[in-house]
């Protein structure tokens, strides 16, 4: 079961315009007893951020930064998106395949205190 902070991956993910791609998320809440699990979306589309490039939160555009030079564990840059919470009770059970932990509470304390 997954961690709070853990990023996984979902090779099945189905995007608003229809579209089916590959998405990592970050786990923020976890509650195996009940199972449930709330989840932050990411991308590394820097064209939606063209401003971002420091590390850490940015408020007013509601996402978190990890650069690829710091977390070595990421092939690009990454946007941890703050504006939605997912429950994705069906994908953990279904298409999901954990990758990898990136500073595991350290990522969720950051993003909950931001």
């Amino acid at each position: 079961m997954p961690l709070v902070g853990e990023i996984f991956f979902d090779k099945g993910f189905v995007f608003s315009d229809g579209d089916v791609g590959q998405k990592l998320f970050v786990v923020i809440y976890a509650n195996p007893s009940l199972d449930l699990y709330l989840v932050l979306k990411t991308t590394s589309q820097q064209k939606r951020y063209p401003t971002v490039n420091s590390i850490g939160c940015h408020s007013k555009k509601l996402v978190y930064f990890l650069p690829s030079t710091i977390y070595k564990s990421l092939d690009r840059d990454t946007f941890i998106q703050l504006g939605e919470i997912f429950s994705y009770i069906p994908i953990l059970r279904n298409n999901c395949v954990f990758l990898f932990t990136v500073c595991s509470h350290f990522i969720a304390d950051l993003i909950m205190n931001a």
